[in-house]
């Protein structure tokens, strides 16, 4: 990829191109983004202040000219609230389903005043330590929405996988594996080392704990492999040795 004129957007191909010439769906929500609000850093703006419960940067499908440029593949990024549980209960699931928290939800938390202004002053990060209240906010919203989709006819009836995954640690380091690439500056991408939890519709088994170390680019290869599409960047580089597919129990199905 390559940046354009446009700062931060990016030409090249997705998975968005990807799943579409495979003849596969695609939606994505984020919880707190206003509709048609394509161009908002933030949201909401209330008094003035730039409240950041939707932040942009968890947004990476607006980074992309060939989708911000298309009036098809915009409608198909979307606020949560609302249009998931819409999409749930009528059985309107896309194969491949994007679901990004607001930042009172995600375990990142906003400033203090910002949480006051949201009614959520349990949201509001402490001058140092965890962010322990917004990771006991973040802990009901995943357990509200991962079993909303658990309790779905769609989840009952297809071959799927709920795959959860932070972007970043506690601070405890940043030296990235398995082939992390660098970026500019010399700053290692995707190098904090995070959990990632999937659930597979067939429930079995119980538990089941993959050790070995890997990456978002190991993730990324490992649903372009289930969905037998040709890999992208540094997939290619990390998919061959580090893909993830012993934690998934089926192929060619969906993912959530």
């Amino acid at each position: 990829m390559t940046a354009g004129s446009t700062p931060h957007w990016f030409s090249g191909q997705t998975i968005v191109d990807q799943l579409e010439n495979a003849g596969l769906t695609w939606k994505a929500y984020f919880q707190s983004m206003p509709a048609g609000g394509y161009d908002v850093e933030y949201a909401p703006i209330i008094n003035g202040t730039k409240v950041k419960l939707y932040a942009q940067k968890h947004n990476p499908f607006l980074y992309f000219s060939n989708i911000r440029n298309s009036a098809a593949r915009l409608a198909n990024i979307v606020p949560f609230e609302d249009n998931f549980a819409n999409d749930l209960d009528s059985g309107n699931v896309a194969n491949f389903v994007f679901i990004a928290p607001d930042q009172c939800h995600d375990m990142h938390g906003v400033s203090p005043g910002n949480a006051a202004l949201v009614g959520i002053p349990s949201c509001g990060y402490p001058d140092s330590g965890l962010d322990h209240g917004a990771i006991q906010l973040g802990d009901a919203w995943l357990h509200d929405t991962v079993g909303a989709i658990m309790a779905s006819n769609t989840w009952k009836q297809g071959s799927s996988a709920i795959v959860i995954v932070w972007d970043e640690d506690d601070y405890a380091g940043f030296s990235g594996c398995c082939g992390s690439p660098t970026g500019v500056g010399g700053v290692t991408l995707g190098g904090a080392n995070a959990p990632m939890i999937v659930i597979n519709s067939d429930g079995a088994p119980a538990a089941n704990l993959f050790l070995t170390r890997s990456n978002h680019y190991s993730l990324l290869a490992t649903i372009e492999s289930m969905w037998n599409l040709p890999c992208l960047g540094q997939a290619c580089v990390i998919g061959p040795k580090k893909q993830m597919t012993p934690m998934f129990h089926f192929g060619g199905g969906g993912v959530e």
